[in-house]
């Protein structure tokens, strides 16, 4: 065990390849001859929410029960607007770090080491915000841990933050699911709620709260939601301008400065007239045609008393 993890130790950094920097629940499967899932086993999800910018880490550990080693597949979406700032994967005890490769090249070391039979793993985009991770090999009855870092915004929008964070959906029914978010606001922070029933909201300080929620297999027999959504309205009355200062171990310093605007009055809000259409075509069946209505629901809920809205199908 220890070779074949420091194996894949050298040959990872030489074959890790993301085409660029920029929610169908991450999963592992096999690849060839076995149409077999990888069972998700745990996973755990942390988020930092920072004056509308977010930091969000994910740690999956996946169980495969096999027979023999197996090459395996991981696909994983990330949201548009988000850039990833790390992967990384553990196997047998070791912790695997990915660096970054030029395309053409990662892809001929990958399919090389694979001819000889050897542990490469190889990380592509295969569409807009999906990665596939390619590995070889999964071990049976042995962690395998995938974690992934990302940053992406959390916008402002009508007075509050908001931010949305993997948790799989029925693809985690049976696994092990902690989540926890935390909020931070230069401006006093007003009610922090949500969307999954159950969650604990923790107010620290008056610029500061801290969402968590945890789920066990069996605690229900409704799978958990593909995501859990945080809104954090902000409670200044007035705007108010914070700035931080930072230096590094070489010296140099900069600074990060803060806008944040006060309240906003009930006179100052303009009515919005949306029109929402929805595609109930064929090609539309299944998971896109739930999350559809999904987004149709979410863009509902926030509507308010002086907009006006309507629905075109076709």
């Amino acid at each position: 065990m220890p070779h074949v993890a420091s194996t894949m130790a050298t040959l990872l950094r030489l074959a890790l390849f993301l085409l660029l920097v920029p929610v169908v629940p991450a999963q592992l499967v096999t690849r060839g001859g076995s149409d077999e899932r990888v069972r998700l086993a745990s996973q755990t999800v942390q988020a930092t929410i920072d004056d509308g910018f977010a930091s969000v880490r994910v740690r999956q550990v996946f169980r495969y029960e096999g027979t023999g080693p197996a090459e395996a597949i991981y696909e994983f979406p990330l949201p548009v607007d988000a850039s990833m700032t790390g992967l990384s994967m553990t196997v047998g005890g070791e912790r695997l770090e990915g660096v970054l490769a030029e395309r053409r090249r990662a892809r001929r070391v990958y399919d090389e080491i694979v001819r000889k039979r050897r542990d490469p793993a190889l990380l592509e985009q295969i569409g807009d915000g999906r990665f596939r991770l390619s590995v070889a090999p999964v071990l049976p009855h042995v962690d395998t841990v995938v974690e992934i870092s990302y940053d992406q915004r959390a916008p402002l929008l009508d007075g509050a933050y908001t931010l949305t964070v993997p948790l799989s959906g029925a693809y985690a029914q049976n696994a092990t699911t902690t989540a926890t978010v935390d909020v931070r606001s230069s401006g006093k922070l007003g009610d922090v709620t949500a969307s999954v029933r159950g969650a604990d909201v923790a107010t620290i300080s008056p610029r500061r709260s801290v969402v968590s929620w945890e789920r066990a297999p069996g605690d229900d027999d409704v799978a958990p939601p593909e995501g859990l959504s945080i809104t954090a309205r902000l409670a200044n009355e007035a705007p108010s301008f914070d700035v931080r200062t930072y230096r590094d171990d070489g010296g140099d310093a900069w600074f990060f400065a803060v806008f944040t605007p006060g309240a906003i009055s009930a006179k100052d809000v303009m009515p919005r007239d949306l029109l929402l259409v929805l595609d109930t075509s064929g090609s539309m069946k299944g998971q896109k045609m739930e999350r559809a209505r999904q987004t149709a629901h979410r863009v509902v809920a926030g509507l308010r008393e002086t907009d006006r809205m309507n629905v075109l199908l076709f």
